[in-house]
């Protein structure tokens, strides 16, 4: 006797999650580029970033070119990179949002201005 053996699982639900999810990432692209801004998350434990295609573009990164906290910390204007790395460092010591403004070098040597700003995760 040859026996096959299965079982069947109802994934419904999970498969509806994940197409309101798609939905709602194509959302969140489209709003970013439409107002010219980018999101990231920073796992704090890992220091590991995650930048949006948005963001990404903005930095001038390739799709799928690697991104680091130093290489962030390279382009703020050196004026400015001092401020900024405080006003994160606090806002991350007591579990607050930061917002700051600070000049960019771009890779091309060009220069841009950036408001940043973080919320609660």
């Amino acid at each position: 006797m040859v026996l096959v053996r299965g079982i069947s699982r109802d994934i419904t639900e999970r498969k509806a999650a994940e197409e309101k999810l798609r939905e709602s990432e194509a959302l969140l692209a489209q709003a970013e580029r439409l107002a010219n801004c980018g999101s990231y998350d920073f796992d704090l434990t890992t220091r590991k970033p995650t930048l949006s295609e948005q963001l990404r573009q903005i930095y001038r990164l390739d799709p799928d070119s690697e991104w680091n906290e130093d290489m962030y910390w390279a382009r703020p204007h050196p004026t400015d990179r001092q401020r900024a790395r405080e006003v994160v460092k606090g806002a991350v010591a007591e579990c607050k949002p930061f917002e700051f403004v600070a000049r960019y070098v771009e890779p091309e040597g060009g220069m841009r201005i950036h408001l940043n700003f973080s919320s609660r995760a």
